[in-house]
């Protein structure tokens, strides 16, 4: 609050993303051209509304992953100061761990009222799930009794699992791998056409 009138500093420059009239939505940097009288006016001849005391959710990610990167410094500078480069790959698991939170949480919110549910996709179905759990025990086991040994039998299990787990996941998204082929058919047979 200066003088009476509330300053609102607009460091969100997403035009698309940043409700509010148009004076709201420039941006606010460079201030030099704003100090008038020895005031800073941030907002000409508007007054803050409500959408600029509480950015949009868009602003408030950005701001979370601007907050998130100063931590992982502090957080890296920590613990690489104690464990060296240990340290240092434990604090980017913790500011990935850290981003992948946010970012669930934000598309939850974002789709919050509506019947998309995007996250849904990401858990893996129990058929392919099986099959890594199957193909790893398989390849856990080749390697601890034919890798010495039997190098090329080795290879070639690793070559049929890695087969088993592409079938599996390509069972699991049929929708998918039909998008997919329909897309390719269509490229080549545009690519056809223009020959």
């Amino acid at each position: 609050m200066c003088n009476g009138r509330v300053i609102v500093i607009n460091l969100c420059r997403d035009r698309g993303l940043n409700p509010g009239p148009p004076a709201q939505k420039s941006d606010t940097l460079p201030l030099d051209r704003q100090v008038t009288d020895g005031r800073v006016e941030f907002i000409s001849d508007s007054e803050a509304d409500v959408t600029m005391l509480f950015p949009s959710p868009s602003c408030r990610y950005n701001y979370m992953m601007a907050l998130l990167s100063i931590l992982f410094l502090i957080v890296s500078w920590g613990l690489t100061t104690l464990l060296g480069g240990v340290g240092f790959i434990l604090a980017n698991c913790c500011n990935m761990a850290a981003r992948i939170a946010h970012s669930v949480q934000f598309i939850q919110e974002k789709y919050h009222d509506t019947t998309y549910q995007p996250l849904k996709g990401l858990v893996p179905g129990s058929y392919f799930l099986g099959m890594l759990v199957f193909t790893g025990t398989l390849t856990k086991i080749s390697e601890m009794n034919l890798f010495d040994s039997h190098k090329l039998l080795h290879l070639c299990i690793g070559a049929v699992s890695f087969a088993l787990v592409l079938l599996a996941w390509g069972y699991e998204e049929r929708e998918l791998v039909r998008l997919g082929v329909n897309r390719l058919r269509w490229r080549r047979s545009s690519g056809a056409k223009q020959s």
